[in-house]
This record gives structure tokens, sequence and C-alpha cells, in this order.
């Protein structure tokens, strides 16, 4: 699919349509639905520095979960939201609060020159010096554009995944065991403890289910 900020409004789906869709479709199943939403695009954003792109990927992204909260019954749908890992994007400062996240900082380098409140560690956005100093950005002729590629560091062909941890949010029936720092491999074994799938079909709560 094309970025949504790319996309033919009349012949391509937004992901909230889509998440719709399949929960629509999947409510038909009367004993529930495992439904898996990514927006993957976010990452193929990241990895080229197409940053304007990455962050409307991911208010996509916010839109399909709202979307679906507002469909799924609250009482008896667990909904988790999270990231297979995070990318080298770094928030710079210092920009005042309501300017422009696009934008250059309102601080300079040492050299005087502006710098993006967004910007990359790495990626095919890296620039060239100029005797040891910094291109100012603003000057290119595709500032601005969809498809510019916000300051990078170091080059590469494809911007890199980051190591931090990632953030998981949770709603509905035992989610408050999606709490504190764990492995990623972990949450699979959350998510069909909830749900009562394989190992834990017999567990009590899902008994009590079983019997209402």
């Amino acid at each position: 699919m094309q970025y949504h900020l790319q996309a033919d409004k009349t012949t391509e789906p937004t992901l909230a349509e889509l998440t719709e869709a399949a929960i629509k479709s999947l409510s038909r199943n009367e004993k529930g639905f495992f439904l898996f939403v990514e927006s993957g695009r976010i990452d193929h954003a990241h990895h080229d520095n197409f940053v304007h792109l990455a962050l409307d990927e991911t208010i996509a992204m916010s839109d399909a979960v709202a979307r679906a909260r507002e469909l799924l019954p609250g009482d008896d749908s667990l909904v988790v939201v999270t990231a297979d890992h995070s990318h080298v994007m770094a928030f710079n400062g210092f920009t005042r609060r309501g300017g422009d996240i696009l934008g250059v900082s309102d601080d300079l380098d040492s050299d005087g020159v502006p710098y993006m409140t967004l910007s990359y560690a790495n990626g095919p956005g890296a620039r060239a010096q100029v005797k040891g100093v910094r291109t100012n950005v603003q000057n290119e002729k595709n500032y601005g554009d969809l498809e510019w590629r916000s300051h990078a560091d170091v080059p590469l062909d494809s911007e890199t995944h980051g190591g931090e941890d990632v953030a998981v949010f949770a709603t509905g029936p035992h989610h408050q065991l999606f709490n504190g720092v764990f492995e990623q491999s972990q949450l699979p074994h959350l998510m069909a403890y909830a749900g009562c799938f394989g190992e834990f079909t017999n567990e009590p709560h899902c008994r009590e289910k079983s019997n209402a």
C-alpha cells in the first residue's frame, strides 16, 4: 500500500478502515477472535529517513487503535499496542512549545547552522560536510516535501533499528499483566493467558467464562 499521505483515497482504505472491516467480519465468530494489526509503513519511512511520513503513519496507527476500541466491547476485549523495535530517530532541543515538529530547532549548532528538531543517527539522509561544517538543509530544493530526508549522521543506504526498550499499552481484561519491564517473548504468553488459548485453557478465569 502507499503511504497514507500519498494514497488515493478513492481506491485505498486507511488502516482504521481495514481494522473496522476485519473486526466486523471476525465478530461473527461466537467463540471470539485474535486480530493482529500492523502499521508496517512506519518502519519503511524511518528506514528512508522520511520523518514526515513516519509520523503520519504513526497517527494512522493511532486512529486504527481508536476505531478498534470503539467497535469492541471493553469488558471482553483485550487490546495490546506495542512495537517490535525502536528506530534511531532523535528529538533534539531546544524547540519552543508549539513549534513545528518537522522544522528546525530554535537553537543553532556551534557553527551557527540550524539543525532539525527531528533527525536520525544514521541513514540515507546523511549529508557531506563542507570543510567540517554541516550544510543548512533548509536550502535544499525539496526541503519540506513528504519524501525529503531528515538529517542523519552516519551515511547508510537504510536507517537501522534502535536498541531502546519499547512501550507496551494495554486495556481490557487482564490489562494489569502488561506492567513493568519484560522480554518481548513474554507478550504472547500474556495474551494467551488472557484469551484462554493453548496451555491456559484450564485457568480459573477461563473455566468461569466457559460456564457462563
